[in-house]
């Protein structure tokens, strides 16, 4: 205060100070043309009055605003201050002459509570609590699955941050995946695998909520597999190989073309092959299916022929015969061949009817091999010879000895059948012409004894 102010104050001791707010900095105008120091915080109600008003307060989004309405005795001698509640200032407006509304803005930088005050000078005349809360992310969701594995997929995905997580689910609840977002971002998937095949039900969650569920059905492959077919004598051999998702829940069965049902095979978990064999009775054609589940794989025709029968009979006279195979009869893409013999003593008299009845129903070499004292030869791959050991007979003895041969190729299959017998009969005059021996053959061009 100057020298004349105080002079007139103790001039006139009935003009009275009325203390008013502290406005900090604010001039104080006692006359015109005078300034009075900014200490004292004190203003004579008869130079100017401080405004007066209403307060609101109004967020949009990260920023508050102090909104200021109903203004009077607004002048430019006052300011006004938006503060945090610790006084730091966040926004200052001084008043101008007239104005009747004004607004005090601060825009933070993260999301939270807040506490303000607004002050005019120095003096609290408002407070306010602002929380302000983060959104939550939003995003567009889409499902896809590839084999066993779904996938949530997030895209044009908005506020993201790390505060936020989002959960593939089962419908009971049970988190499969969590992803905690990052800032910024704008797409991710949560993945899942499951280990079976069925109806699952999915949810995504963002945090508890559930934003979006899905239902998918994962339907078993069906197997797949490759059928190969070869016979030998009378029996089938149909190959399965190269079975792809095979599973216990799927069945192949191998059938005639008239739907009888000749083995089922039940799939294995991961099983990658197994085989059918079928033996027939009887040398005829069959028409085979292979079925999966009931539908039609593959077909297959086969025609089983007995082998060649060759039939030799020898007059009493050859003695200690020896019978040869010249390996020029055969392809060599047929080596090796393997030879099997017996011999079988006899009635004379039934000679015939045994090498008819061998004729009729020794066809295969199981069945050869099953009449016992059989003799084998493996890897024959040149000419080959074996003696009968057999000495000359006469009808008398009441005997008679007959020798049999199986010549089998490598893959199994019988190329000849070969019999034959000594003839001692007097009356037997075939067996008496010039060469000693009369002959059957078929489908070979020589055999020497």
């Amino acid at each position: 205060m100057t020298f004349i102010n105080a002079r007139i104050l103790r001039k006139r001791p009935n003009l009275s100070v009325t203390p008013k707010r502290n406005y900090g900095n604010l001039l104080i105008k006692y006359e015109s043309g005078q300034n009075s120091p900014v200490d004292s915080g004190r203003q004579l109600a008869s130079i100017h009055p401080e405004p007066t008003f209403t307060t609101s307060w109004t967020k949009s989004g990260l920023t508050v605003s102090a909104d200021l309405s109903a203004i009077t005795d607004a002048h430019n001698l006052f300011y006004m201050y938006l503060c945090r509640d610790d006084g730091t200032a966040l926004a200052t407006h001084q008043f101008a002459e007239g104005q009747t509304t004004i607004s005090l803005q601060f825009t933070e930088t993260n999301y939270g509570t807040f506490s303000y005050q607004l002050k005019l000078g120095t003096t609290v005349v408002a407070s306010h609590t602002e929380t302000y809360v983060r959104p939550e992310p939003t995003f567009t969701t889409s499902w896809t699955k590839s084999g066993l594995t779904i996938s949530a997929d997030l895209s044009a995905i908005t506020d993201a941050h790390n505060s936020f997580y989002t959960y593939l689910c089962r419908d009971d609840g049970t988190a499969l995946a969590t992803h905690q977002f990052a800032e910024g971002q704008a797409t991710t998937s949560l993945t899942f695998t499951e280990t079976d095949y069925g109806i699952f039900i999915y949810q995504l969650k963002l945090g508890t909520t559930v934003v979006s569920s899905h239902t998918e059905t994962y339907v078993r492959p069906t197997p797949t597999y490759t059928a190969s077919f070869s016979t030998n004598e009378l029996t089938l051999t149909a190959s399965i190989t190269n079975i792809m998702n095979a599973h216990n829940s799927f069945t192949i069965t191998l059938e005639r073309d008239d739907g009888t049902v000749l083995q089922i095979h039940t799939l294995a978990d991961g099983e990658t092959s197994f085989t059918f064999t079928q033996t027939e009775t009887s040398y005829a054609t069959f028409n085979y299916i292979l079925k999966l589940s009931g539908t039609q794989t593959d077909a297959y025709e086969a025609t089983y022929t007995p082998p060649p029968y060759i039939q030799i009979r020898l007059h009493h006279n050859y003695t200690n015969p020896t019978f040869y195979v010249d390996r020029y009869n055969f392809n060599p893409t047929d080596d090796p061949l393997t030879i099997y013999y017996r011999h079988q003593v006899a009635n004379p008299y039934q000679v015939g009817n045994v090498a008819q009845n061998y004729y009729n129903n020794t066809t295969t070499l199981s069945q050869f091999q099953a009449l016992g004292g059989v003799t084998q030869v493996n890897n024959v791959t040149s000419d080959w010879s074996q003696s009968m050991g057999v000495s000359s007979t006469r009808f008398g003895d009441g005997t008679q000895q007959m020798t049999w041969f199986f010549i089998v190729y490598p893959t199994g299959n019988v190329a000849y059948r070969i019999a034959i017998w000594y003839y001692t009969s007097n009356n037997d005059t075939d067996a008496r012409n010039g060469a000693g021996r009369t002959d059957t053959f078929t489908n070979m061009n020589e055999i020497d004894l």
